[in-house]
């Protein structure tokens, strides 16, 4: 074992296998420990305890603890540990010479890099005492110390160039890997120039966004799920360039056309991918009906770059309409213009509320525009058609679905869901909307309950709570009662539940009647909703 790290390598040159990286460093935790990899078992041992590899990386983190991590995440941490090694070897060879020149100043500047790169052990205090002893003598450095701020200089390139060594040769072998790992080099220096260079080499000439760097984001975060840039030329493109702005480019992914000035990869990359499997998860759920629209014209999702634009362009298209709802919305779909509005924020903490917000609006879009169990005429609606939670609890109830944009994997169940949170937290309480109100009411109805906020919730997966409104309580309760109907007896009222959404979208009032459609009174249906919630917070899960 090395002092400071060790790393184990099986590289997929030499096996037919997944690549695995053990990491330990010398001086923490695994000082005394060798680790001991076991390929036909598939486990790394520490001594008698065994950790099973399962196509990870196995890592030890800052704080000593033995992390499990994804195979680029941990491969790259890997090759840091390395980088770091090799730094404070020449390090510690340059505090070496600082002390034989006498050069207390230099000596305590190296011993600190050093010791920020791994230096531990009787290393460490070999050469702090040395350093010690050098400092309270006080001596003149001798005239040879002028070397060494050169050299001290070149260690800050040892890191990057590592890596870039290292990145230089999974381009030869696994060029997505290699990708992976310029991106990282340039995140640590972001103007180096050798990974500029293998950079440029591979971005297109032409690529739509004329950055080599943007490119390479796009490349990893947005193309990997499927989307394209559509054609420039397109109508949708000529008419949003036309009377929104010239900068806008179109990202197609199956029906879904988003047109935006964002270039932020990774956000675009997750509400792509989420948008694609809700889209696939809609068809699904509607197979069984014939096929009554002929032809889908692309679901269009306008990404705006901030809420003021945002506010802007929803006003555009009629400019005498009510948008006092725009001052608490986070997007919304105009059915008139067939138009999905949503905008970005600056801030990756928000990026999950950007992707759940343009999924809600896309079951919105899908259910008006693309849904084949009905055509375009049928499927439109008045305010005062009945049954108006459906339009908000389906598209609220899928926006908490879980979704896997690694594996396409995808799952409408999460005990978690605000939604279940919500109706458990409150139901005791009194302080739903009644549910005879919430499951036979309209649009109209729906628009004339209280905007304000005051009313308490109790998160119990976060701290604290938060103030909500009875407007918020119709897309929570509404939300539950879809998951009660898709999840509860088995899935037993599914089919019904698709069926509610025709006939609501098809103006078949006759059946929107409760009763009718699922075999209970609304005030049995939000029974059972409620008492679902509270089995679901005791840690009921679907039998899958």
């Amino acid at each position: 074992m090395k002092t400071a790290l060790t790393l184990l390598l099986l590289t997929a040159a030499t096996l037919a296998e997944p690549v695995v990286v053990a990491v330990a460093r010398d001086g923490t935790l695994l000082r005394k420990t060798e680790m001991v990899l076991d390929r036909k078992a598939e486990v790394i041992r520490r001594g008698r305890r065994e950790y099973p590899l399962d196509g990870f990386y196995l890592v030890e983190g800052a704080n000593g603890k033995l992390l499990w991590t994804s195979d680029y995440t941990s491969r790259m941490r890997g090759y840091e540990f390395l980088a770091r090694d090799e730094v404070r070897e020449a390090a510690e060879k340059l505090l070496r010479r600082a002390l034989a020149y006498r050069d207390q100043k230099t000596a305590r500047k190296l011993f600190d890099i050093a010791q920020d790169h791994g230096l531990a052990g009787s290393k460490t205090e070999s050469a702090r005492k040395k350093l010690l002893a050098l400092e309270k003598k006080g001596s003149k450095p001798l005239a040879k110390a002028k070397t060494l701020p050169p050299e001290i200089e070149k260690l800050t390139r040892i890191h990057t160039d590592l890596l870039l060594a290292r990145a230089q040769l999974e381009l030869a072998q696994d060029e997505k890997r290699g990708l992976v790992m310029l991106r990282d080099i340039l995140r640590l220096k972001p103007m180096h120039e050798g990974a500029l260079v293998e950079l440029r080499k591979r971005a297109p000439k032409r690529f739509p966004l004329g950055n080599a760097r943007v490119w390479l984001d796009w490349h990893l975060e947005v193309e990997r799920h499927g989307a394209k840039f559509t054609d420039s030329d397109t109508f949708n493109m000529r008419q949003a360039r036309k009377y929104w702005r010239k900068d806008l480019h179109g990202i197609e992914i199956g029906p879904i056309l988003v047109i935006t000035p964002v270039t932020d990869a990774r956000t675009l990359g997750r509400m792509l991918g989420c948008c694609a499997i809700t889209s696939n998860i809609l068809a699904s759920f509607f197979a069984d009906y014939p096929k009554r629209r002929k032809k889908v014209d692309p679901l269009r999702i306008f990404l705006y770059e901030s809420r003021e634009e945002y506010k802007k362009e929803s006003t555009a298209f009629k400019p005498r309409q009510d948008t006092s709802f725009l001052k608490f919305s986070a997007g919304h779909y105009s059915g008139d213009e067939g138009i999905s509005r949503l905008f970005w924020v600056r801030d990756r903490t928000m990026e999950s509320r950007i992707v759940g917000t343009a999924v809600h609006e896309l079951v919105h879009h899908w259910l008006a525009d693309a849904n084949p169990a009905y055509n375009h005429v049928e499927g439109r609606r008045s305010a005062r058609t009945p049954g108006f939670w459906i339009i908000e609890g389906i598209a609220e109830f899928m926006s908490e679905g879980v979704y896997d944009l690694d594996t396409g994997a995808w799952s409408l169940f999460d005990r978690r869901a605000p939604s279940l949170d919500t109706v458990h937290t409150l139901a005791p309480s009194k302080i739903l909307i009644p549910w005879r109100l919430l499951l036979t009411g309209s649009a109209v109805e729906f628009w004339a309950l209280p905007k304000e906020i005051g009313i308490d919730v109790r998160r119990r997966w976060s701290l604290g709570g938060e103030r909500v409104s009875v407007t918020h309580l119709w897309y929570m309760q509404s939300a539950a009662v879809c998951h009660y109907l898709y999840h509860a007896e088995n899935g037993k009222h599914r089919k019904a539940l698709a069926k509610y959404i025709v006939d609501h979208y098809t103006r078949q009032r006759g059946f929107m009647d409760i009763k009718r459609a699922f075999g209970m009174t609304p005030e049995e249906l939000g029974r059972r909703v409620e008492a679902y919630a509270t089995k679901v917070a005791k840690g009921w899960e679907p039998t899958r």
